[in-house]
């Protein structure tokens, strides 16, 4: 078992295969980090739920004595990849 694993995506909305994804990488590791993209994007059609919504639905689904396990951060959108890969580092 590693000691962190990382999980990133929008989850608009949080669905069962998001689910399944964030069970597998806590059965591998200690901790996970769930990292939030579009978090302050505007509501839209294509972004209908605040970060904080998402963080919400995410530790709803999730069996209570995993919760202290997740640590829900959330990521801006950068229009270009060298400058977000700086951002998750």
């Amino acid at each position: 078992m590693v000691d962190t694993a990382i999980y990133i995506g929008r989850f608009e909305p949080v669905h069962n295969g998001h689910m399944a994804l964030l069970q597998r990488a806590l059965d591998s590791a200690r901790q996970v980090i769930v990292v939030v993209g579009s978090a302050w994007q505007a509501r839209s059609p294509k972004n209908p739920f605040t970060w904080q919504e998402r963080e919400a639905m995410l530790r709803g689904a999730l069996p209570e004595a995993d919760r202290h396990r997740v640590q829900v951060l959330p990521m801006r959108d950068y229009y270009n990849e060298a400058v977000w890969v700086q951002a998750v580092r």
